[in-house]
């Protein structure tokens, strides 16, 4: 007879931010697998990441009531401590190289190749006041109206409709990265939007059916883009990218799940939740490697796997601060975004294909 383990009350936030490493990853490995499409999922992982990251900067807001100032420094630290470390590791293996302000502002301050960072850095500002100013389900409303607006108004007038370019990073940037600021800034809020109101939603079985039709109903219509579709109605393609958000949310928070999850699986989400920045920041050099590309499939993923997550856990260990001790459950669920360390025990960015 199975004894059931406990549920960590934020366990759905830790098994959501493994998914979603996992689906950011996966999204860059088109040169590892045999039938490159299987490389996909960054969007989903990506909108993942940005609500995870708002639902959990709203727990430790309600908790604390924290002062912008020693906020917005908490949250600094722990974005720049794991960039720095992974950073200077780079520049000393010889992957990155400072020869100029320029190389070192675009590596350490805003680094492009991580282009989640600079970007979540960039939304604490707006976030903070709206957690602190925002307090209904109007006053939301209004703001998720006004990004869809400035969404379709931004597209409409100056995107090239030609291909599809919502999460492409090479096809008209000047257009597709505001387009991608606003979306998951938008995810973002929906995070705390999520957290503020609906912090007791329990899953149903149903979710995952319509978490999967969501899936196949984002995929059949980019599929149909350029063919049946025309490029001019692109923008659709983010309902059910939504869609997935909130049926991800909802389902993860299923009671069977949770509990299957503490039972059998609490391991794994409790380390790829814990090392998902780390698995972030280190996972594209791994790719870079010749070694790696001289492998035929499936070893060339068994190897990345197993290099990723060794460097990421030895990373993860990595601090330039003192140790905090444990804080207490209700304190420590401020430090939940997608960005941290897990909760313990037992709990637990990125180009997009």
């Amino acid at each position: 007879m199975t004894v059931n383990r406990p549920v960590h009350p934020t366990s759905y936030l830790d098994l959501l931010r493994a998914v979603a490493i996992v689906l950011v990853v996966n999204s860059h490995l088109d040169e590892v697998y045999p039938i490159p499409q299987l490389g996909t999922g960054g969007v989903f992982g990506n909108e993942l990441f940005f609500f995870i990251s708002g639902y959990g900067l709203y727990l430790g807001y309600q908790a604390s009531r924290e002062a912008i100032g020693s906020w917005l420094k908490r949250r600094l630290t722990r974005v720049y401590e794991p960039l720095f470390v992974v950073a200077t590791f780079l520049v000393l293996v010889g992957d990155a190289h400072i020869r100029s302000f320029s190389d070192f502002f675009f590596l350490y301050i805003v680094p492009l190749q991580f282009w989640f960072l600079p970007t979540i850095v960039g939304c604490y500002v707006p976030i903070y006041f709206i957690m602190a100013k925002m307090e209904t389900k109007r006053a939301y409303a209004w703001l998720f109206g006004a990004l869809a607006l400035a969404y379709i108004l931004l597209f409409a007038i100056f995107a090239e409709k030609t291909s599809w370019l919502t999460e492409h990073y090479d096809v008209q940037t000047e257009v597709t990265l505001p387009l991608r600021i606003i979306f998951y800034f938008a995810t973002m809020v929906m995070g705390v939007y999520a957290a503020r109101f609906h912090a007791d939603t329990r899953g149903k079985l149903s979710d995952l059916l319509w978490l999967l039709m969501s899936i196949a109903g984002f995929y059949l219509f980019v599929g149909s883009l350029g063919r049946i579709t025309p490029f001019e109605v692109q923008i659709v393609d983010r309902i059910p990218a939504l869609a997935f958000l909130i049926f991800a949310f909802r389902f993860a928070r299923y009671p069977a799940l949770e509990q299957f999850i503490a039972n059998h699986l609490s391991g794994l989400v409790t380390l790829l939740a814990g090392t998902a920045l780390q698995i972030y920041l280190v996972h594209d050099f791994l790719l870079r490697q010749e070694a790696l590309k001289a492998m035929s499939f499936p070893a060339n993923l068994i190897v990345f796997c197993v290099a990723t997550l060794i460097l990421a856990i030895l990373f993860e260990k990595v601090s330039l601060r003192p140790q905090a001790k444990a804080l207490p459950i209700k304190r420590a669920s401020g430090d939940v975004d997608a960005t941290s360390v897990p909760l313990k025990p037992g709990t637990g960015h990125t180009q997009a294909s």
